[in-house]
């Protein structure tokens, strides 16, 4: 059980602060992350409203 627990548990070897700061750091919400994001919620709100499977995933690809 001990080698088990030190293999999954992962909250041990993190690191929060650097981490929080990573993330923040590498995020650039400006010009086209910007109308990617406008467009795929719109669209995701379209296929959410019309119960459409295939435009919710429309959504999906558009925001990667």
């Amino acid at each position: 059980m001990n080698w088990l627990h030190s293999v999954f548990y992962i909250k041990d070897d993190t690191d929060y602060n650097h981490t929080a700061i990573a993330i923040s750091d590498g995020i650039r919400v400006k010009g086209l992350n910007v109308w990617l994001m406008i467009s795929s919620a719109l669209l995701a709100s379209i296929g959410l409203d019309t119960n459409s499977t295939a435009v919710i995933i429309g959504a999906m690809l558009i925001s990667l």
